[in-house]
């Protein structure tokens, strides 16, 4: 049985001043774009290979477009630095080319003081994001091009050959990831996001328990190798060099053994030794007196050796090999190869004399030392042995390539691309996304470029230009960062964002898999981190965002269009009713009681910002009532009614929370939120977590996208944006989180014109500005902004004060006596802000209009108001009251932000209050729930009954207050299966399936013509609302089947036997197809009992028997609307 085995980490030890420095100068000026200089107008072909070697790029396979006709003018390019080409004709070009190195890879790495250091990547051989490299081809439009130099130096007969070249063979391992949850052996609960040694791709692990066995940990792995054409020089022995991943909190000792087979093994002075999860870098020099450590014919062996054995799990030793890699003098031969690389050693000769043998047929000698100038160096093929005088550079090893191959460059991997200049001036918005995607970013910015989306400039850039631009064509959240820095380098504005739209995968057991990045926005790192891709650029602190940024999730358009329709709405200067945003849920979980309590009152203790800041708002608790591992939660009535945030503190992972919520797009739980939709936090494991490619919208599917993914995502619900952790979450960092988040969004320190990005990018400074640890560090990178940055949520600019419409006004009598029978009446005057909440007194002028026609004036002060308060006024009961009017600020002396509301009125019909205690006698509000009525074909459907394929669904939602036709009352869902193994889709009022209107002022009807049902089990869900936000106490919920049978109508004649009453129905026939139905019953002796004609569109009827028990026949007359008649018989008991 596997076991996890959780490392026990004391959070409030680890602590450690960071400071910003200027090790993370390797961003900014000369940017990666600045060598397209004055190119950015000329076409551009990308050229991409992923091996070494020399290639060919036939003239004909070449783009169309591109221009061809001079090839003198051919130009190559790769990484910002001109590429020498050995050959342009018009037939071909020849080139060397190398595979991606992922060089790049080293500016995301950071030290153990978390200090960006490129040192810190120990694996040089392993590209994390890309193994291809991208050569860009041109024609320059003026000056000289590079073309590679010829050099032809005779042989020096009177020097001696090179002895030997060194051979080196490196062998990476890329099993697993050295810190993936799934392969650990031990449960590593502090990841950072950036790159770190000892992180990465590696082998499986190895190590040994004294006592026990384990299915995730092996033995001591043992390795063969031959060596070839090996030459046993004392001056430059073999060596071995290892990099060991760490896979235990626990130190690792680790001894190298070799020799020439597994029975002859020696061990090596010198162990390697691995502190927790970082990494181990040792070479080994091997024998070659003799054959102890490799056999005359070059067979060896080597072997692994933990000393760290232990029957305490906590003390094993547990490794990973990373790679290996092998270096020994060769001599130089070519034997059964058509291309070798020959590494010469350095030297103080000028000149060194090299004879191969075994070379290959019609061989070319190539100096690659220098991979952007390659040499062609003439030399002499004399009997089967190739010989060259190579030139040298004093003290510098040299690498020479021996080869008659050329690898032709398929179509498939050359495109056209343009690379036109962009002005960072320009731009404040900038929207970062994929080519499947471009079309949905470009309707959102142009939103965003209208006054109604605050008038941005924006950007929409393709993630392959980018990589292009600042990357030199290489994929990787490199390119990210170098793109914003440039995009900053003319100073940043207060209204820059970077909105990201597109997922990514960062997973790290996904790294060999997601090679290239295909269809992604990258994030940086595993966890994935939104805020690295801006963090610590254009002067900004290390750890802070230099610019707000925030990622939609989305794998379609659609997924867009559903976000930016909700951004319209939050947005919509006409949108007054707001107060909805003053309430706040808390929620949550927990797995003990201890730790229940402990969560509540994380949560308890933001209580006051919410409520004394100035929001001015309330909260509402929902805590977990049990252990059990997930709970569910209702808080659909509340979602539907309005809040403004919901936070969690509780268990979690990327589809569940222990206090379970469930998918807002799940049909069954009845989520209405339109136009009211919340900032969402989480503090909760992984719940964050967008970065590990499921991207299916089924929720019950098991790759369905993440919980926080749909929120956002969903048609007119959900949530407006989200915080949430890609990875594990700590109560202590979380807290700090959340009180910084809350301080700002409640009590508004920065203004409220500050958006939830500018929220963020504040909360990094102040967290970063003293003294903090890995833990808060981790925290920081990892709470990813799922939605726009440029959000300005919850907070108003100004209060707006209203009465309420709920409660109103009331007139209440004396204690227990009626309104008549009061000398003095009281006024009870509720009133609420629904906006700012700010110190002021509100004036309220209540003005009594009185039958007789006389006017009574009076003039209160309430407040400050935060969101409720009352106001109650006393007046003498001298004559009958007409009417009361409300009168907020009549002076005009406070700045609102909506002054139509100030005014109210009560009417009063005297006769008829006179004898109650108080008018009106309860709370105004609607809280009477809606009615669903649905038919199928005109009549009421019973669950599991077959029907035709083309049916009539009619749908009446009926309250007891006026409705409007508004199709987000009735949410309409509908599964193509009648088990579990799909889910409710919902149905769209888009197209023709759909007709909807308003029977009466109270009565919305909708006409519902599902298109393309086929054969089989459905299921149909149907939920309504009225205006109010009360949801009908039932959902509509029945399952039927669709049948295609072409073999009349079928009469079902229920119950039978029976006593009192027969019911009869048709089924299978379409209703298009009936005209009218004739019913008669007879006796056994064929008499009439009752004949009767069933109402034309009507499916079912009754007969009631009156006669004695027996058995009685019955005959159903179809006649369709072609006058074509057909009939049904059958018999039916009656048992009285």
């Amino acid at each position: 049985m596997s076991r996890k085995h959780s490392i026990v980490s004391i959070i409030a030890v680890l602590f450690c001043f960071l400071f910003n420095t200027d090790s993370h100068a390797q961003w900014g000026a000369p940017y990666s774009n600045s060598w397209l200089n004055d190119r950015h107008k000329q076409e551009f072909v990308k050229v991409a290979i992923n091996k070494d070697g020399i290639y060919r790029i036939p003239v004909s396979s070449l783009p169309a477009s591109f221009p061809k006709s001079d090839p003198s003018k051919f130009q190559l390019w790769r990484r910002g630095k001109e590429v020498a080409i050995i050959s342009a004709n018009s037939t071909e070009i020849i080139f060397y080319g190398v595979k991606n190195d992922g060089k790049s890879d080293e500016l995301l790495y950071r030290n153990t003081s978390f200090q960006p250091d490129p040192a810190a990547r120990t694996n040089p051989y392993l590209s994390l994001y890309s193994d291809e490299s991208a050569y860009f081809l041109t024609n320059a439009a003026s000056g000289s091009v590079s073309r590679a130099k010829n050099v032809s130096r005779p042989i020096d007969n009177g020097q001696a050959p090179v002895s030997y070249h060194l051979q080196s063979e490196i062998v990476t391992f890329t099993d697993q990831d050295s810190y993936s949850p799934q392969n650990n052996f031990f449960t590593l609960t502090l990841i950072h996001s950036f790159l770190e040694s000892g992180k990465g791709m590696t082998s499986k692990i190895y190590g040994k328990n004294a006592t026990l066995t384990h299915p995730l940990l092996f033995g001591d792995p043992v390795f063969s190798y031959k060596f070839d054409n090996l030459v046993r020089a004392e001056n430059q022995k073999p060596e071995i060099e290892l990099l060991v991943y760490g896979r235990t909190n626990t130190n690792n000792d680790i001894s190298l053994q070799v020799g020439k087979n597994a029975d002859a093994l020696r061990t090596l002075s010198g162990n390697l030794t691995v502190q927790g999860f970082g990494d181990g870098k040792k070479k080994y020099q091997l024998n070659v007196a003799d054959d102890t450590d490799i056999s005359s014919d070059g067979n060896f062996t080597f072997k692994l050796f933990s000393n760290k054995v232990s029957s305490d799990w906590n003390a094993v030793g547990m490794y990973s090999l990373t790679y290996y890699k092998i270096a020994y003098p060769q001599s130089f031969d070519m034997k059964d190869r058509k291309s070798k690389y020959f590494t010469l050693l350095p030297t103080v000769e000028n000149n060194s004399r090299i004879r191969i043998t075994n070379p290959v047929d019609s061989p070319l000698i190539y100096d690659v030392t220098d991979s952007e100038n390659p040499v062609l160096l003439n030399g002499s093929l004399i009997s089967g042995i190739l010989e060259v005088t190579v030139p040298r550079t004093a003290a510098q090893s040299l690498s020479l390539l021996v080869t008659n191959e050329k690898s032709e460059v398929a179509s498939s991997k050359m495109e056209i691309v343009n690379m036109p200049l962009i002005e960072p001036s320009e731009y404040d918005y900038l929207i970062l996304t994929t080519e499947k995607l471009k079309e949905g970013a470009i309707e959102y910015a142009n939103y965003r470029k209208s006054a109604a989306g605050n008038s941005y400039n924006p950007l929409v850039i393709s993630i392959n230009d980018v990589y292009n631009q600042f990357n030199y064509g290489e994929p990787s959240p490199v390119a990210v960062r170098r793109f914003v820095d440039y995009m900053l380098s003319k100073g940043i504005k207060t209204k820059h964002n970077l909105l990201l739209i597109g997922n990514s995968i960062s997973y790290g057991d996904s790294t060999i898999k997601n090679k290239e990045l295909k269809n992604q926005v990258p994030t940086v790192g595993y966890p994935g981190s939104d805020l690295l891709l801006v963090s610590g650029l254009a002067g900004a602190k290390l750890d802070v965002p230099a610019i707000p940024v925030g990622r939609i999730s989305a794998t379609n358009i659609a997924q867009i269009r559903n976000y930016l329709d909700k951004v319209k709405s939050y947005e919509e200067a006409s949108n007054v009713d707001v107060g909805w945003k003053k309430n706040v849920l808390h929620l949550s979980g927990g797995k003990s009681a201890g730790e229940i309590i402990q969560l509540r009152s994380a949560l308890e203790s933001l209580v006051p910002l919410v409520e004394n800041g100035s929001v001015g708002g309330s909260v509402k608790v929902f805590q977990k009532q049990s252990t059990i591992d997930v709970e569910k939660v209702n808080i659909t009535p509340e979602v539907n009614d309005g809040v403004g945030m919901i936070s969690y503190f509780g268990h979690g992972s990327p589809t569940i929370t222990d206090l379970d919520m469930g998918y807002v797009s799940d049909a069954t739980r009845g989520y209405q939120n339109i136009n009211k939709y919340p900032l969402m936090y989480f503090n909760g494991c992984g719940v964050g977590n967008i970065f590990k490619g499921n991207t299916d919208e089924d929720y019950s599917s098991s790759l369905r996208e993440p919980l926080s993914a749909d929120w956002l995502c969903a048609r007119q619900k959900g949530a407006i944006a989200i915080i949430a952790n890609s990875y594990y979450t700590f109560l202590t960092s979380s807290s700090i989180y959340i009180k910084e988040l809350y301080t700002r969004v409640f009590e508004d320190p920065l203004g409220a014109g500050s958006s939830i990005g500018l929220i963020q990018k504040d909360m990094a400074a102040k967290i970063t500005s003293g003294s903090y640890g890995a833990y808060e560090l981790s925290n920081l990178h990892q709470s990813v902004l799922q939605g726009d940055p440029s959000m300005i949520l919850i907070r108003e600019e100004l209060p707006d004060y209203t009465v309420n419409r709920n409660l109103g006004i009331v007139i209440r009598a004396e204690e227990n006596k009626t309104i008549a029978q009061s000398s003095k009446l009281s006024v009870d005057v509720a009133l609420q802000n629904l906006g700012r909440n700010e110190n002021k007194i509100l004036p309220v002028r209540v003005r009594y209009i009185y039958s007789d026609g006389s006017i009574d004036t009076r003039t209160e002060s309430a407040g400050p108001i935060s969101k409720d308060d009352t106001v109650r006024l006393t007046f003498s009961n001298t004559r009958p009251v007409q009417r009361i009017e409300v009168k907020l600020d009549p002076a005009n002396t406070i700045q609102e932000s909506n002054k139509a509301n100030n005014d109210s009125e009560l009417l009063i019909e005297w006769d008829l209050i006179k004898n109650e205690r108080s008018f009106p006698g309860g709370p105004v509000k609607d809280v009477i729930a809606p009615i669903l009525n649905i038919t199928f074909n005109n009549e009421a459907l019973k669950n599991g009954e077959t029907i035709g394929k083309n049916p009539v669904i009619r749908i009446v939602l009926e309250d007891n207050s006026l409705v409007l036709s508004d199709t987000s009352l009735v949410d309409i869902s509908l599964k193509l299966c009648g088990d579990n193994s799909c889910d409710f889709k919902r149905v769209l009022y888009s197209g023709n399936q759909m007709q909807w209107s308003l029977i009466s002022e109270k009565t919305f009807g909708i006409e519902y013509l599902p298109v393309g049902l086929v054969p089989g089990e459905y299921e149909l869900l149907v939920g309504g609302r009225d205006l109010a936000g009360n949801t009908a106490v039932y959902q509509y919920r029945i399952m039927f089947k669709v049948s295609d049978s072409q073999n009349g109508p079928v009469v079902i004649a229920s119950p039978n036997p029976a006593t009192d009453y027969v019911q009869f129905r048709i089924d299978g026939l379409q209703n298009t197809t009936l005209g009218s139905v004739e019913s008669y019953i007879y006796d056994t002796r064929g008499n009439i009992i009752e004949s009767k004609t069933v109402i034309d569109g009507r499916r079912s009827w009754y007969w009631m028997p009156t006669g004695r028990s027996g058995l009685y026949l019955y005959k159903i007359i179809f006649k369709d609307s072609a006058g074509e008649r057909s009939s049904v018989t059958g018999k039916i008991i009656v048992a009285k």
